[in-house]
């Protein structure tokens, strides 16, 4: 396993992966989000091979209209199960 940027496009078998955060509710009041979204691609800051982990983060500013209230939304499935016993298919949001 490899600790890079751009995660997850740079991890082996995930390089069509990347989408946006997406607005999913007031977003007629979203202060231009929509015009310039922003994408889920993280930076690495540590890997474990033994246990097939990868740690990852990024801040990113936007400039958005004064005013702006929206919520915005990511939906994928878990790169590593985090229950006992392990289960596939699991799902992440923020």
């Amino acid at each position: 396993m490899t600790c890079a940027n751009n995660v997850p496009i740079s991890t082996s078998g995930r390089g069509g992966t990347n989408t946006n955060l997406t607005c999913v509710v007031d977003c007629s009041t979203d202060g231009g989000y929509s015009v310039n979204p922003v994408n889920i691609l993280t930076d690495c800051v540590s890997a474990s091979s033994s246990l097939g982990m990868m740690t990852s983060e990024r801040s990113v500013n936007a400039t958005l209209l004064a005013g702006a209230h929206f919520y915005i939304s990511y939906r994928g499935s878990a790169w590593r199960a985090v229950d006992s016993p392990q289960q596939n298919n699991l799902y992440w949001s923020i």
